[in-house]
């Protein structure tokens, strides 16, 4: 669950973490999914 600061549930996402030299481009990568387009991505990584 993305949470924000004063407990109100943003969105369930999923996520994936790739170690460096296993991944795409040979970094680490975090890479976060969830639904509701720019507006509910922009609340989970703030």
């Amino acid at each position: 669950l993305a949470v924000s600061p004063d407990g109100t549930i943003i969105d369930e996402v999923i996520y994936f973490f790739f170690k460096k030299n296993r991944s795409y481009t040979g970094e680490d990568v975090l890479e976060i999914q969830g639904h509701g387009g720019y507006q509910n991505l922009k609340k989970i990584l703030t």
